[in-house]
């Protein structure tokens, strides 16, 4: 069993908890208050669903070669809430979504950005279901790139 604390704040804190033992959910609390009134802050522990975070990456990937650098399948019985995707990586790319092989998302990189955020806003994906990150880049070079899935399992 976690330890929960009680603090009493009296400028600003940021208190969290992650109990990576039980996947509950990850807690913060972030608190601004005025050091004349301390306020006291309780953490208790949530019986909420647990937060995906997956990241995946995949080396030296040549050019003109389309890639996928990050897959998940919707356990059975559960439902994923996804909030986003981000992609990284060394060259230029093109980086797609894909839901059940369907294209669902494109965005591209550039020599000024070469991280990309794909924001869904809790879209739901059901049981069976399988989402794709795939990179397309065109570079002389090979290159790694990189893939992060957010979303609440449910």
């Amino acid at each position: 069993m976690s330890q929960f604390d009680e603090k009493t704040v009296n400028d600003r804190h940021r208190l969290s908890y992650r109990d990576t033992g039980d996947n509950r959910t990850k807690q913060a609390v972030e608190v601004e208050n005025d050091s004349s009134n301390p306020i006291p802050v309780f953490i208790t522990e949530s019986s909420g669903d647990p937060i995906i975070n997956v990241f995946a990456e995949v080396s030296s990937i040549a050019a003109a070669l389309e890639t996928t650098v990050l897959t998940y399948t919707v356990p059975v019985g559960k439902t994923l809430n996804l909030d986003r995707i981000d992609g990284s990586g060394e060259n230029v790319a093109r980086y797609d979504i894909y839901i059940d092989s369907v294209r669902e998302a494109r965005k591209r990189s550039w020599w000024t950005a070469f991280n990309v955020c794909f924001e869904f806003h809790k879209i739901e994906l059901v049981a069976g279901q399988v989402l794709e990150m795939k990179v397309l880049h065109n570079s002389s070079a090979v290159g790694d790139f990189e893939g992060r899935l957010v979303g609440l399992l449910i």
